[in-house]
């Protein structure tokens, strides 16, 4: 359903060492001006008992259901750029992404 890249999952666990014990990777999606959605993942403490919760590697990530299936097989990587770091997705659903790599439409 989800693969999360070794650059990405030690990002992931970079950042929850930094916070509570009990953190999840959260995963859904906002309304893009540019696109039809954009990406956001951000760290809970709470999973909702709707969202699909998945275990990768030494941390869980939650999908919210209302987006599941526009993240079916998507792929999260992260690198480092002159610009600074970032999380990088490829969708197989996206038909249209934004230069920015963050937005896309279904």
């Amino acid at each position: 359903m989800i693969e999360i890249t070794p650059a990405a999952t030690a990002e992931v666990v970079r950042m929850m060492s930094l916070g509570p014990v009990d953190t999840s990777l959260y995963l859904t999606l906002g309304t893009s001006t540019c696109e039809q959605f954009y990406y956001q993942l951000s760290l809970t403490t709470v999973i909702n008992s709707t969202d699909l919760t998945i275990q990768v590697g030494d941390f869980k990530v939650s999908i919210d259901s209302q987006y599941r299936q526009y993240l079916e097989n998507i792929q999260i990587d992260f690198s480092q750029d002159l610009m600074g770091g970032g999380f990088r997705f490829q969708n197989p659903q996206a038909s249209k992404v934004c230069g920015c790599g963050n937005a896309f439409t279904v």
